[in-house]
């Protein structure tokens, strides 16, 4: 999970209408007063909100490697990944009134210790324009909830370790930092 730092056009969505499930975060000061804050799960109608912050967060962590994919493939990878039968991953997302602030994916993993599941959060990322406002802190907190109401024994997640910001984000959590565990990866 990361938190990014690059500024970009912000993701609008014009249909902020929600099933009864979300939290009501409060509000957070805003360019013209004060933004309302509501964290809630992804619907395929804020496919093209998500494309859009993704592509922040691509920019972000380096991975653009020239230009990205047209809109249309990003956004038909978004819906694939996220709103198919069986998803790869879910996803929560914060919202201030109408614009896309962060978001938090996460997928679930078994077997955990004692045959439980466990959460891997795989991004946690606010848009530039939001940061030190608490979403961050807000959507780690729905992850953490989410993980319950599911029966996880626990939740994990991996930070770069130059992102310094970030390391700071999740010690001030309380979130120890594993030392017994060494992260691999295959390039395929």
């Amino acid at each position: 999970m990361a938190v990014g730092r690059h500024a970009s056009a912000l993701p609008v969505v014009h249909h902020l209408e929600r099933p009864p499930w979300y939290i009501h975060c409060g509000h957070l000061p805003g360019d013209e007063g004060l933004m309302n804050i509501a964290i809630v799960d992804a619907r395929s109608t804020d496919g093209a909100a998500i494309t859009e912050l993704l592509a922040e967060l691509d920019r972000y962590y380096g991975d653009t490697q020239g230009e990205l994919p047209p809109f249309e493939k990003r956004l038909a990878v978004v819906q694939e990944m996220l709103f198919a039968t069986q998803p790869a991953a879910h996803m929560l997302l914060a919202y201030g009134d109408d614009t896309l602030l962060g978001l938090a994916s996460y997928s679930f993993l078994w077997p955990g210790p004692r045959l439980q599941k466990v959460l891997f959060a795989k991004e946690l990322y606010v848009c530039t324009r939001a940061r030190q406002t608490g979403i961050g802190r807000r959507l780690t907190q729905a992850v953490l909830q989410k993980a319950r109401d599911a029966g996880c024994g626990r939740v994990e997640w991996m930070a770069f370790r130059q992102h310094e910001d970030t390391l700071r984000f999740y010690e001030h959590l309380g979130a120890p930092v594993l030392v017994d565990k060494v992260c691999y990866r295959i390039e395929l």
